[in-house]
């Protein structure tokens, strides 16, 4: 017993002499950690949807995500946009929904929809696809001349599900530029207007390219229009996933009453700076959306930011720590 107590000793000594300029000279190798949210609520008064615009912590896996929404009436007699946000396992989906002929099926996108998605099975394409179908059936019987558009996006393990039909849109920032940007479903889109075309329809300018009288080509919804022409307006999302690496900072959603008179890369500029700036989530969302008002969008308007931060620290070399382990600290 006392031999190996002793050899036990020696072996250690030994190693420590061989590994001693090893571990001195240990480079740091970074390791990404969650840090630790605050919460900061904010509220404003011109919102006609009742909702409180904040900036939200939420941890999902290796990245901390807040968030910032301003929405606005505008010159519109009503407000038919809506947001919802809302915590799935550890993921968590944002939407924008922007209602026509009234708020009934918008408001019940921001209800429903990721609870449709949840309970949808298979890839999470699939899933999406599923709510939204389900959802355009519910409106279509219960309110025939309205509809929305409906933007998704879903985050979970470092990656960014989107899925949308219609003209509200999301860009994902990449090195400060535009990485990604959805694609409005708009009647005079190369694709979409061949897809109207072979289902018998056709597209005409009336003020904007429209198809049945409708401006998008993809909607929630729109019974009326959709019995027109059978799959010539659809609900069928389309789809797409991003792998969020530490090169995206943030994505921003909005409604087309900012994009009707803002392009992708000022926006994405306009952000940028606002975050050197450090300026609040929802201030930037607010000054997106007063900008918009003030170059002369008349639509209702909502904007939602969501930043992504990555955050490293050092991690101590396993023979550092097994030197201290041997010291007993």
């Amino acid at each position: 017993m006392k031999r190996n107590k002793v050899f036990n000793v020696l072996f250690s000594l030994v190693i420590c002499l061989l590994g001693i300029n090893v571990w001195t000279k240990q480079l740091q190798k970074p390791i990404v950690v969650k840090p630790k949210p605050v919460a900061v609520v904010e509220k404003r008064s011109n919102v006609a949807q009742k909702i409180n615009p904040v900036v939200k912590p939420v941890n999902v896996a290796s990245i901390n995500i807040t968030y910032g929404v301003s929405t606005h009436q505008n010159k519109r007699p009503y407000q038919e946009d809506r947001f919802a946000h809302t915590t799935i396992g550890n993921g968590q989906f944002f939407g924008i929904y922007d209602g026509h002929g009234g708020a009934h099926v918008s408001e019940r996108l921001a209800q429903n929809l990721h609870n449709y998605f949840v309970k949808a099975t298979g890839t999470i394409k699939a899933q999406f696809i599923r709510a939204f179908d389900q959802i355009d059936y519910q409106a279509q019987q219960e309110w025939p001349d309205e509809g929305s558009t409906a933007l998704a996006i879903f985050i979970k393990n470092n990656e960014l599900h989107f899925a949308w039909v219609g003209d509200t849109r999301a860009v994902l920032e990449r090195n400060d530029k535009v990485g990604f940007a959805t694609d409005d479903h708009k009647p005079d889109r190369k694709d979409e207007k061949e897809r109207i075309e072979r289902a018998g329809g056709k597209i005409r300018m009336q003020g904007v390219w429209r198809v049945n009288g409708l401006a998008v080509s993809r909607s929630i919804g729109d019974a009326m229009c959709k019995k027109q022409g059978i799959g010539q307006i659809i609900a069928i999302p389309e789809y797409s996933a991003i792998r969020l690496t530490p090169n995206n900072h943030f994505a921003i959603m909005a409604s087309d009453g900012l994009w009707d008179v803002m392009n992708n890369e000022e926006v994405v500029a306009m952000v940028n700076k606002a975050l050197r700036d450090k300026k609040s989530l929802n201030s930037i969302a607010q000054m997106l959306q007063n900008a918009a008002i003030k170059r002369g969008s008349n639509d209702n308007i909502t904007v939602c930011i969501i930043k992504f931060d990555w955050q490293v620290q050092p991690r101590e070399s396993l023979l550092r720590r097994w030197w201290d382990w041997l010291r007993g600290e």
